[in-house]
């Protein structure tokens, strides 16, 4: 799927909503569950290249990392391969 400008403002604010930040409450309505501070790798495994090709879509933009996010998506890109 993919985010329209309201998502993308959402994701780059990360406000807190009722003790979670908002990328938080947002993972946690993708798995369906709740996660601690370590996320479940195989759950979210299947979300890998969606989110390698949403980081460099950001990161066209100019945003990335200087306003949220890193570069580690290059690294794993690299892994995958």
């Amino acid at each position: 799927s993919s985010w329209d400008d309201e998502q993308i403002a959402l994701i780059y604010k990360n406000e807190k909503i009722g003790g979670k930040n908002y990328v938080s409450k947002y993972i946690s309505t993708v798995l369906g569950k709740g996660y601690g501070k370590t996320p479940p790798i195989l759950e979210m495994l299947p979300f890998t290249r969606l989110a390698i090709d949403r980081a460099k879509m950001i990161d066209k933009i100019g945003k990335y990392p200087k306003e949220v996010g890193t570069h580690i998506y290059k690294l794993v890109e690299k892994l995958i391969k």
